[in-house]
Formats: C-alpha cells, sequence, structure tokens
C-alpha cells in the first residue's frame, strides 16, 4: 500500500540564474514558506485547423507552455532566501533562476534524498501583499515565469 504524501515540513529553495538546473549545487532555502507550489505547466496550446466549409471544429496541440507558479511566504526582510527572491525580482534582463521544492519523505538509510520538483523561472515580481486586517500575518507573493517544465524526482527507498 503506498503511504501518501503531504506538504507538511516540506522546503522551498531558490538558486542561482547562472548555473544549469541539473549542475546547481548553490540552493538557498526559502524560510516561511506558506502556500503556493511548483504549479501547473506543460499545457498545450490548441491550434485551429479547420476550415471554413467544415461543419465542426477541429484542432491539434501546439506548443507546450511552462506556464506561471505563485508562492507566498510571511515576510522576512531577514531571510537569506526571502533577499535572494527580493534580487532576483531586481534582474531586468538575465537568465531565469533555479527553483525547487522537497518533500521531507526522504528514507534515512537513502541520505538526503527527497521527492523533489526542479525547474527555472524569471522571477516576475516579490511584492508585499495588501494587509487584510490587523491580525493579519505579514506576506510577500512570488511570481514566477516558468522557463521549464517541473521536472519531478521520486524519493529513494
Amino acid at each position: 500500500m503506498a503511504v501518501s504524501k503531504t506538504w507538511a515540513k516540506a522546503k522551498f529553495f531558490i538558486g542561482t540564474n547562472t548555473t544549469a538546473l541539473a549542475s546547481e549545487t548553490a540552493w538557498t532555502e526559502v524560510k516561511g514558506w506558506v502556500g503556493g507550489g511548483p504549479g501547473g505547466g506543460g499545457e498545450f496550446a490548441m491550434v485551429d485547423t479547420s476550415s471554413i466549409d467544415d461543419e465542426v471544429e477541429t484542432s491539434q496541440k501546439g506548443s507546450q507552455a511552462a506556464g506561471e507558479s505563485t508562492i507566498t511566504v510571511i515576510a522576512n526582510p531577514a531571510d537569506a532566501g526571502q533577499i535572494a527572491c527580493a534580487a532576483a525580482a531586481a534582474v531586468i534582463n538575465g537568465a531565469p533562476y533555479n527553483f525547487k521544492f522537497e518533500l521531507a519523505d526522504d528514507a534515512v538509510s537513502a541520505g538526503n534524498n527527497p521527492t523533489k520538483w526542479t525547474f527555472t523561472a524569471h522571477v516576475r515580481g516579490f511584492a508585499l501583499n495588501p494587509a487584510n486586517g490587523r491580525n493579519a500575518r505579514v506576506e510577500k507573493t512570488l511570481r514566477l515565469a516558468k522557463q521549464t517544465l517541473v521536472t519531478e524526482t521520486a524519493a529513494a527507498a
């Protein structure tokens, strides 16, 4: 019977924009992650293949979109990961950054090999969320325009 996985104790990381994703080793954890994730993507555009005299519209798959992700964190201006996200958001014409999500599902005997999702993305913004009442926590939203599809790597057994 398969064990269900949860996001409890999962981690979110930003890498560099100068290293190939497969070779990235300079991961910085972004603390305070409370919502959002690797998100969708992989959806195909549809190309209309019907002519005017066809009775039924037909289509076929076009190019595949990498998609976008929105990640929410509890604002912490001293967190190294959030500082890196802010710096990435300030880059205008640079290469996309590497990102990684990890579950806390690795077997102790296998070392540190949890289920992970990786992708590259341009950081569209890292903005303070509007207040929602005086007792609301202060949050920031990271908006990512993915440049690669999300790659999933299963945890080591």
